[in-house]
């Protein structure tokens, strides 16, 4: 399957999540465009059987793991902070299974949490898959995990609530679900083909505008959920072919440099004005490139 046009929409939402953290929102909330990333790598999950189980989990460790050390260690350093027993938690990638109160998650790479739930979320994958594989009627599911997020968003209130709707891994496996229950019925569907270029523009112009706008609140999962069913059924259309683009692939590999560096290199750019935004994202991309390469050449050896 073709997956070329989700990488773009990945390198979308992340320069939107720069955009943000640097003060000019274009989509939305952090929170929201982060349920687009759970409920991806949901749908895109394999189903690695339980013999592969140990190869995979290593594959996701020792490609995170380092580079959240990486992160950590050039926040430290560039942005001069004080380093205490947090760090530990930090460095392990278990940030987001500690609530909030007493205990900073946001501390030293304040984006890692996304690392630390996805790792939780690849932790269980060939559990949530096979459970999800067994269930007959699929859909009635999906609305299940659907009605599962809009109580959880509306009934959890208090000092938790930051942690538990935002970073909490319980919350994000929830979305991630989503994905992987998604992708099972999308691979019973049949292709449509809405070839006008007018009604792409719309659903593409809708889907970002709720987002922006927050129609859907803290549940934009269900909200990404639509619009990735339609993306993937929908094929060779204008936008698949937008997203699809080789300089837009190219970029999109380095999406998880940008996403983890671009707020260290936000606070050390923050003289420079609105210039700060294309500074991190290129001296993070560079910053990739070159950690890719060497890391290639050690995993080699």
């Amino acid at each position: 399957m073709k997956t070329e046009q989700f990488q773009g929409l990945k390198l979308l939402f992340v320069l939107s999540i720069v955009f943000m953290h640097a003060g000019m929102p274009i989509l939305g909330e952090g929170a929201d465009l982060c349920s687009f990333f759970f409920v991806i790598s949901g749908f895109f999950y394999k189903g690695e059987t339980c013999v592969r189980y140990r190869d995979y989990m290593w594959n996701k460790i020792s490609s995170m793991l380092p580079l959240q050390w990486l992160s950590v260690i050039l926040a430290v350093v560039v942005l001069h902070l004080s380093v205490h027993w947090d760090i530990i938690p930090h460095l392990l990638l278990l940030q987001s299974y500690i609530p909030e109160k007493g205990f900073e998650f946001f501390n030293y790479n304040g984006v890692a949490w996304f690392l630390s739930s996805l790792m939780f979320c690849y932790a269980l994958s060939p559990v949530v898959y096979k459970v999800i594989l067994k269930i007959k009627d699929k859909k009635l599911f999906l609305i299940l995990l659907f009605f599962i997020i809009w109580a959880l968003c509306k009934f959890v209130s208090g000092e938790y609530a930051t942690w538990f709707i935002y970073v909490s891994p319980v919350f994000r496996l929830v979305e991630y679900s989503i994905g992987v229950t998604l992708r099972q019925i999308a691979n019973n569907s049949n292709r449509i083909f809405v070839k006008n270029i007018y009604a792409n523009i719309i659903i593409i112009c809708v889907y970002l505008l709720f987002l922006r706008y927050r129609v859907f609140g803290n549940t934009s999962a269900i909200l990404h959920s639509l619009f990735i069913f339609y993306f993937y059924l929908n094929v060779e259309t204008c936008l698949t072919r937008l997203f699809s683009l080789k300089a837009i692939v190219f970029l999109a590999k380095y999406c998880i440099y940008i996403y983890m560096l671009h707020c260290i290199f936000l606070s050390l750019y923050s003289h420079c004005g609105i210039l700060k935004v294309p500074l991190a994202i290129l001296s993070a991309l560079c910053f990739g490139m070159v950690y890719e390469y060497i890391y290639n050449k050690v995993r080699c050896r």
